[in-house]
């Protein structure tokens, strides 16, 4: 038995679970758990387990290119964003993350 489960959390508690992706208010993050059961689990004991969900941003930096004027152009902020991007995308790689690109006409898929 697989399932995918959509979890609402905030700093305090699990604030929801869902099937779907969760609609979210401010200073919660959605987790997605994807439960697998191997079919001889099904018998006694309770089955227990600890998930610990990490920040993956733990120990990344993002080092910006230094800047001379306090005004930057639209070029200048898109160099920026794509260094970001590529290295938020490494860091991910590194940690065992899948990263993909957005659809082209920028829907959920």
């Amino acid at each position: 038995m697989k399932e995918v489960i959509w979890l609402a959390v905030n700093r305090q508690q699990v604030v929801k679970m869902t099937k779907n992706p969760p609609d979210l208010k401010p200073g919660e993050i959605p987790v997605k758990l994807v439960v697998d059961v191997d079919p001889a689990a099904f018998s006694t004991p309770v089955l227990e387990q600890h998930v610990r969900i990490a920040d993956w941003r733990e120990g990344l930096v993002l080092a910006d290119p230094e800047l001379r004027e306090a005004v930057i152009t639209e070029a200048e902020a898109e160099m920026i964003r794509a260094q970001r991007l590529t290295a938020m995308r490494t860091a991910l790689e590194q940690r065992g993350y899948v990263v993909t690109e957005p659809p082209p006409d920028g829907g959920d898929g």
